[in-house]
């Protein structure tokens, strides 16, 4: 079947057939528009996938009442999360 080019990153992404589980997730979250940082649980899934780099951490916890041990097991899970996805990705 022929590729069709698609006009968004994230369809692109979804339409990586060649893409293990982990990495599709990370390259659909990567590339969607949504607004990633606005509600509590959309920020946890982030923080796992992709990671908060910097103070955007320590900016979200304070906006979604997070201590400091939810934000560390959120920079652990991440950490797990990018350790399995480049095992898969070998």
């Amino acid at each position: 079947m022929p590729r069709v080019m698609t006009d968004t990153l994230t369809d692109m992404a979804i339409e990586n057939e060649h893409a293990h589980p982990l990495e599709a997730s990370h390259e659909a979250i990567s590339f969607s528009s949504l607004d990633w940082g606005s509600s509590k649980d959309t920020a946890w899934i982030y923080g796992i996938v992709i990671g908060w780099g910097g103070p955007a951490a320590n900016e979200l916890a304070e906006k979604f009442g997070w201590s400091p041990e939810v934000v560390d097991r959120m920079r652990k899970l991440h950490k797990s999360y990018r350790a399995k996805e480049l095992k898969e990705s070998r």
